[in-house]
Order: structure tokens, then C-alpha cells, then sequence
């Protein structure tokens, strides 16, 4: 089934592949390597990654090991087999698959809320989530709207954080933010 999945290379859907991180700095001589790019573990449940710069070009490989150590993530997988051959690979993007990403109720992947709507306090269209950032405190929602974009942080004092639905809530007025567009 992995490979019927590879093939079609989705970008949409349940099936979408995802950017989880790229091959990091080599860990010991039999190809492992910290994963860099990511300020949480690296999903246990993926068993099966594609790596490479782009999407379409990214070649599969299965996972043998993940671990955490020093809290950076650790992956040993089939297609590095040795610490040059990870030297070859480093900075070469990780790809998931997103149906095999678990979160819990609490959580929420960045691409998930990529392209949902928002509404302010009083329920009035706010703009679309365009895309989520992190420089470092806290994750920024990018939102596009009539008014152009602007730049929020991802925080409970302006977000009801239940991302179970189709729509991210704001706890204020559009209004509070008429000198933040751009």
C-alpha cells in the first residue's frame, strides 16, 4: 500500500505528504541522524518517510529506529546505512504522510489550519489562515482577509484553541487589529 501511496504523491486530503523536518547532523556510524528542523519529537507511529528536497522527486525509505536523545529527535532508516552516506543526504527534507500523524484532541498540526476560515468575536468572516510560523515564542498565524494580511500570535487571549473545527474562533473584534495590516 505504501508504494500505491508514493506514486500518487497527494497534496490534498487525508493522503497529503507533509514537511516534517530534513536529515540533520549524522549520530554515530551506522547512519542515523538527528532530525533537524523540528522543536517537538518525530512522529513514533511514522514507520515509512520519503526524502528529498521536492515532493515529486523525494525517494521512500522505511524507518528502523526513532528515539529521542538530548531532546532532539533520532532516526535511523533503511536508505542511509552509514554515517557518509548520511553526510550525502543532510539537509534533505523528511516527508510524512499526514493520515499517519496522530494527534490528540489538544493538539494540531500547523497544515491543518492552513486554509481555515476565521471569524472574530462578533462572527464576522476575520480572512483565511494563508500559513503558520514560528520565530522562536510562539507559533503566528498569517491570515489573509479583504483588508489584506496580518500577522497574529497563535495564543489563548485571541484564540478559542478547540481546532477540532472547520473554523479557528477569535476572543476578539476584527477591529482590535485595524493598524496591523498589511
Amino acid at each position: 500500500m505504501f508504494r500505491e501511496v508514493v506514486s500518487n504523491r497527494e497534496t490534498q486530503g487525508a493522503n497529503r505528504w507533509l514537511p516534517l523536518g530534513f536529515v540533520g547532523r549524522p549520530h554515530g556510524l551506522k547512519g542515523a541522524f538527528f532530525v533537524g528542523g523540528r522543536d517537538s519529537q518525530f512522529p513514533k507511529e511514522l514507520k515509512e518517510v520519503l526524502i528529498g528536497e521536492e515532493l515529486q522527486t523525494a525517494r521512500p525509505t522505511k524507518i528502523r529506529v526513532s528515539h529521542c536523545q538530548g531532546g532532539s529527535s533520532v532516526v535511523l532508516c533503511d536508505r542511509i546505512p552509514d554515517r557518509n552516506t548520511c553526510e550525502q543526504y543532510r539537509g534533505r527534507k523528511l516527508w510524512g504522510m499526514r493520515s499517519c500523524i496522530k494527534v490528540r484532541d489538544d493538539e494540531f498540526l500547523w497544515d491543518d489550519l492552513t486554509g481555515l476560515n476565521v471569524e472574530d468575536s462578533d462572527g464576522l468572516n476575520f480572512g483565511q489562515v494563508r500559513e503558520v510560523q514560528n520565530f522562536g515564542a510562539t507559533d503566528i498565524v498569517m491570515i489573509e482577509g479583504e483588508r489584506g494580511c496580518v500577522d497574529i500570535p497563535l495564543v489563548s487571549s485571541y484564540f478559542h484553541m478547540n481546532f477540532s473545527q472547520k473554523s479557528l474562533h477569535m476572543k476578539l473584534p476584527i477591529s482590535t487589529f485595524d493598524d496591523t495590516w498589511y
